[in-house]
């Protein structure tokens, strides 16, 4: 990471190079914006993937249920048959799903960069609103942080699927098992739809703050830039324990305990204003 003395020989050095003379005083950072547009787009993937999953529950698991029920009927010789019937649905199910999923990798690697692309346009407005000028920075640390986003990403999406039909499965034996009707099932089944769906939101809401918050914080200390103003989105779904961070100054390599830095924290939509030392 840069100091802030590598900062204040770059600028010199620029101005100079321009016969300018660096100004005495700098303007004031204006506040992050968040890549909320990548958030949308991501979310809107992850949706289509869920509704693969739904559908495919819709279409095979829905119309063999009062089979299922009436196969575990007392006057059936078997009386567990319903149960390898089952696995069998599910596992039809689960194939058929990741036979329709896109490439994972593609698709995360995509938002990844264009996280990346927004957040890196904000820090160059920055230090074109402060400095004057926007500087060229190496960021070798960069594809290290797209490749874990990547592989988190992945594993993430992954789970959409498995859990959904985790749950469903147990729907299904525990309503036989007790007797349950076709239609409580159903219903049931059918809100587990809404569950997934709203896992899906939030993984993109939550992964793409995490990264963005990531980025920032590298790309300021790459500048010299060590210490930030936490801002939050000042709204009603702000946390308590965020609201209590808003307005102070904390150091990049000192956040606080109970939230790490912006970003860091589940879902947390809280951003960072660099903190420009004297050059």
């Amino acid at each position: 990471m840069a100091t802030i003395n590598d900062l204040k020989i770059y600028i010199e050095t620029v101005y100079m190079s321009l016969g300018l003379k660096p100004p005495k005083k700098f303007k004031k950072p204006p506040i992050p914006k968040l890549p909320l547009n990548v958030e949308r787009s991501y979310r809107k993937q992850l949706q289509q993937i869920v509704s693969v999953i739904n559908k495919q529950i819709k279409d095979i698991l829905l119309p063999s249920l009062p089979g299922l029920i009436a196969s575990a009927d007392l006057m059936k010789p078997r009386l567990d048959s319903y149960v390898d019937d089952l696995q069998g649905i599910m596992t039809t199910i689960g194939f058929n799903v990741a036979q329709q999923m896109p490439n994972l990798e593609t698709l995360t690697r995509d938002v990844g960069m264009a996280a990346s692309a927004f957040n890196y346009g904000q820090f160059q407005g920055m230090m074109k609103q402060v400095f004057g000028i926007s500087p060229f920075a190496s960021e070798p640390w960069l594809a290290q942080q797209l490749d874990a986003f990547s592989a988190a990403n992945v594993q993430l999406i992954k789970s959409l699927p498995v859990q959904e039909l985790q749950s469903v499965n147990q729907i299904v034996l525990s309503g036989i098992g007790s007797g349950r009707q076709y239609g409580d099932m159903a219903k049931d089944i059918t809100k587990q739809f809404g569950v997934t769906e709203r896992r899906a939101n939030v993984i993109a809401r939550d992964q793409v703050s995490k990264l963005n918050g990531q980025l920032t914080g590298l790309r300021q200390q790459s500048v010299g830039i060590e210490k930030y103003i936490w801002q939050t989105s000042e709204d009603e779904r702000v946390r308590d324990s965020h609201e209590d961070q808003d307005g102070n100054t904390y150091s990049w390599n000192d956040p606080p305990s109970e939230t790490g830095n912006p970003g860091n924290d589940f879902s947390c939509r809280c951003v960072a204003i660099p903190v420009i030392p004297e050059l």
